[in-house]
């Protein structure tokens, strides 16, 4: 049993309801590297909440935003490999140095 939302009347609204992390109040507070990627053909979630994200964790230094142009709802490493290794390990690589 999946617990109890009280923002939201269905398991599709608590879900989405997640969504409410973008907000610059929680974008701002985050004090981890975090690394938000999506793609441009997202048909479950609109790639506007990452260009929300974007715009709201500009300040936020430990925040990383990557729009890519395919991968649908996290199919990225079926979609393009090569390219999702990349970002990943790009991303492990500025970790480890900083």
């Amino acid at each position: 049993m999946l617990p109890a939302c009280p923002d939201a009347p269905n398991l599709v609204g608590a879900f989405l309801g997640g969504l409410r992390c973008t907000q610059p109040s929680v974008l701002g507070r985050i004090a981890v590297p975090v690394a938000l990627v999506h793609a441009s053909d997202d048909m479950l979630v609109p790639v506007a909440h990452l260009r929300s994200a974007r715009k709201a964790s500009e300040a936020n230094p430990h925040v990383a935003t990557r729009e890519l142009p395919a991968g649908g709802h996290a199919a990225f490493g079926v979609m393009d490999p090569a390219g999702t290794l990349g970002l990943l390990a790009a991303w492990f690589g500025t970790l480890r140095a900083g």
